[in-house]
């Protein structure tokens, strides 16, 4: 058994340091390699890009289906409409955040394209799976 003059305690910290290697390179050799090139456009003709309306609704939706999750099982029973009208309405309005994105939206932020091909599809599978098992283990270590 291998004992630590300072107890182990900073190991932690002084571990966080390996990052700031890599970080130097990228700040070095970023701008040389990157060609970004200006589409001339205004920052107004940019604003009006965006798909405003697209967006309140997928916040919208997704708000209130997550505040329907933390309240589940925590503030109120998962039977209680408490719980079921935000998360229901939260679906209800993602659902209907899909329908305006794929018919209604000019220039829609969620291109539903990108789920065209199976191998998108697990992936992007995999990695909300991945997000959950790491949001759990967090959770859970603190336990």
């Amino acid at each position: 058994m291998l004992h630590r003059r300072d107890g182990g305690a900073n190991v932690p910290n002084r571990l966080f340091y390996i990052n700031f290697p890599f970080c130097g390179m990228g700040i070095a050799i970023v701008p040389f390699l990157l060609r970004y090139v200006n589409p001339g456009t205004t920052f107004y003709d940019k604003l009006g890009s965006i798909d405003w309306l697209g967006c309140f609704i997928f916040i919208s939706g997704a708000t209130s289906f997550l505040l329907g999750l933390s309240w589940g099982g925590n503030q109120y029973a998962w039977s209680s409409p408490a719980t079921l009208v935000p998360l229901i309405a939260g679906i209800a309005i993602l659902c209907s955040c899909i329908v305006y994105e794929r018919h209604a939206a000019r220039n829609p932020f969620l291109r539903l394209s990108v789920f065209g091909s199976r191998s998108a599809i697990s992936a992007y599978l995999c990695t909300v799976l991945a997000s959950l098992t790491l949001f759990v283990e967090l959770y859970f270590v603190i336990l």
